[in-house]
């Protein structure tokens, strides 16, 4: 009886603590006016070998979510024609973290 009453809570327990998605959003401002860069593609690259692990496009308001695995560090990049590539840093985030950013694209290409 009491082994059930364990299966029966491991059961319970799984199904009310569901597993969260990591996520970096944003919005990518094409210059420091802040208007909106639609279509750059951001990209997500982590390890030793830079491997891609993410990659979204930003809307018509220049807004995006990345998801991302957990606690692996990766280095944020976007390219856009017209405009040279742009490296925002290195982010790791926790499991069912969400962190919000701001970037702006570099120069004209």
């Amino acid at each position: 009886m009491l082994r059930r009453m364990a299966y029966v809570f491991v059961a319970l327990l799984s199904v009310a603590l569901p597993l969260g998605a990591q996520e970096l959003r944003g919005i990518v401002a094409r210059d420091s006016s802040g208007a909106p860069a639609a279509g750059v593609l951001i990209e997500a690259v982590g390890g030793a070998d830079r491997a891609r692990v993410g990659t979204t496009l930003t809307d018509a308001r220049g807004y995006f979510i990345l998801p991302l695995p957990a606690d692996v560090p990766v280095a944020v990049r976007a390219l856009r024609v017209g405009f040279r590539p742009s490296e925002f840093g290195r982010f790791t985030l926790g499991a069912g973290e969400t962190r919000s950013e701001r970037f702006v694209l570099t120069g004209d290409a």
